[in-house]
């Protein structure tokens, strides 16, 4: 028996921050999907139903912040990294007191970025469901 790959969903309107995450962890083994904004995020939610959400917090539409709390409602656990420029403590601390388990500034460390999709399986893994 196979143990199916580990799914992570990219949220990002950025098409290059997009395709960098993607070769990134498409190389580590992981299974991927990608939404350029909220609502796209949300019809993949349903039908690719992530382990980890790599989620921008300056999008059109919808902002982060207030897509990880819809998808911590819906999905409760489902790990969700924020991955933004937007490098400032009350920032952070939003994010974190919305349900996110990590925060990656950008530009992205690649090595990071694996070690936090790691680290957010692994608790993901040891939640009660």
């Amino acid at each position: 028996m196979t143990v199916p790959e580990p799914k992570v969903l990219i949220v990002d309107d950025e098409e290059t921050i997009r395709a960098l995450l993607r070769k990134s962890l498409q190389k580590a083994g992981y299974s991927i999907a990608e939404a350029a904004d909220a609502v796209e995020a949300l019809e993949k939610l349903k039908t690719f139903n992530p382990h980890v959400v790599l989620l921008d917090i300056v999008m059109p539409g919808i902002a982060g912040n207030d897509l990880l709390e819809t998808i911590k409602e819906l999905k409760p656990a489902t790990q969700i990294i924020m991955v933004t420029a937007l490098d400032r403590e009350a920032v952070k601390n939003e994010s974190f007191f919305k349900g996110a388990f990590d925060f990656i500034a950008k530009p992205i460390d690649r090595d990071y970025l694996l070690s936090a999709v790691k680290r957010a399986l692994a608790y993901r893994k040891n939640q009660p469901r």
